[in-house]
């Protein structure tokens, strides 16, 4: 006699699930102020001019913004590097092939799309009705999720495959999994330290095919990209990581936090003078040090325990990690990234954990925007403006502590 499918796979609950991510992303798209696209001129701009000149020029930072200023005359305002890999710059040619408007509508309909299925997965059925209710609250509600669309930053794309990946990973299907990582380091690359704890733990497969993948995807656009780009895309990541410090208020990585104490309040907001310090950059060499040894020391922790459930413990470690010692992550996309796997693979008995975690996120950013004015006009000291940015990283350590905590679960 056949078993009756899981409750998450009943038509009843994934017509559920669906339907709540539909009027989730509605409603982000009729309540979120139409404001200047920041991310989507980058694209925008990356893509026309991978079409003309040619690939290699997007990452040369002055090209983009002397592009940028000659299809969007009468604003004046910079945009920031493409950070992302020569494969992703087809979809950003394909947006530069339509004007100006078409193509904003057509990256906003992707990124609400991306925003609804990365929510659909969240949706855990079998997760209390209290949480699921606590979560549709905060997806339509909270600055990080709507900075998505308002915007228009591919971050969405990033933890939603992220999502799949994880998800994947859990169920044991290898070759999904690893497409969905290989995808995701294409779009942030610091992600393939990922690679280490699934290595280290005995999904070698898993990661050596994710490393595989990733070679392969980067070589698909040669024909039309040649060697400079990827050359270009290489060249411009190291860099970032290896010349300085942003001091932005929304930068809260550990080093961005140190780096802070050596400008006034104003620069954390408008400057563009980075910090170089080699203190700093000692900071992330041996906080991943510190990385490697924690996930070895998981290695002698398996047990009895199947491979795919020692995974989770060994990923929820380089999470923290990433948004601690990454020296150039954004807050948007940090919460994201943490809520996503706090959410994915916290043992049932730390769901309260859970709840109080997106909570207290939720109520972080509009206390930052707050202190954030005060520190401007003087009514607020550097100290107490800087603790509120320290909270967060600390916020993250204990999620992982909490994470570790349920290794065995």
């Amino acid at each position: 006699m056949p078993s009756s499918p899981p409750a998450s796979s009943t038509p009843k609950t994934v017509a559920l699930r669906a339907l709540a991510a539909l009027a989730a992303i509605a409603i982000l798209a009729l309540t979120t102020p139409n404001v200047f696209p920041y991310d989507f001129y980058t694209y925008y701009s990356a893509g026309s001019l991978a079409n003309d000149p040619g690939p290699a020029a997007v990452y040369d930072l002055q090209a983009l913004n002397q592009r940028h200023r000659e299809l969007h005359t009468g604003i004046n305002h910079r945009v920031g590097s493409f950070y992302y890999s020569p494969l992703f710059l087809v979809p950003a040619a394909w947006l530069a092939q339509f004007d100006l408007q078409t193509a904003q509508v057509l990256n906003q309909a992707l990124i609400l799309l991306a925003l609804g299925g990365l929510f659909y997965l969240v949706l855990e059925p079998r997760r209390p009705r209290w949480l699921l209710v606590l979560l549709f609250v905060v997806f339509v509600t909270a600055d990080p999720i709507r900075i998505q669309f308002v915007y228009q930053n591919w971050t969405a794309f990033f933890v939603l495959l992220l999502a799949l990946a994880l998800r994947q990973t859990h169920r044991g299907a290898d070759r999904s999994a690893a497409l969905f990582w290989a995808l995701a380091f294409h779009l942030k690359l610091y992600a393939g330290l990922f690679l280490v704890p699934l290595f280290l733990v005995g999904r070698r497969r898993l990661a050596l095919s994710a490393l595989a993948i990733f070679v392969l995807l980067l070589a698909l656009p040669l024909p039309w990209t040649g060697l400079e780009a990827p050359a270009a895309y290489l060249s411009s990541l190291a860099e970032e990581a290896g010349g300085s410090f942003t001091v932005f208020y929304n930068q809260i990585s550990v080093p961005a936090s140190l780096a802070r104490w050596a400008r006034p309040p104003a620069d954390w907001v408008s400057s563009n003078r980075p910090v170089e310090s080699l203190a700093l950059r000692a900071v992330i060499w041996l906080s991943l040090a510190a990385f490697l040894f924690g996930v070895w020391k998981l290695r002698g922790d398996r047990g009895h325990q199947s491979l795919s459930s020692q995974a989770s413990p060994a990923l929820a470690l380089t999470i923290p990690y990433l948004l601690l010692f990454v020296p150039k992550m954004w807050d948007h996309g940090q919460l994201l990234f943490l809520a996503l796997f706090v959410l994915a693979v916290l043992p049932r008995r730390l769901e309260a954990f859970a709840a109080g975690y997106l909570v207290l996120s939720l109520s972080y950013f509009p206390l930052v925007q707050y202190l954030l004015e005060g520190a401007i006009r003087g009514q607020v000291t550097p100290l107490e403006f800087q603790a509120l940015l320290l909270f967060y990283p600390l916020l993250n350590l204990l999620a992982a502590v909490a994470l570790l905590q349920g290794r065995s679960t």
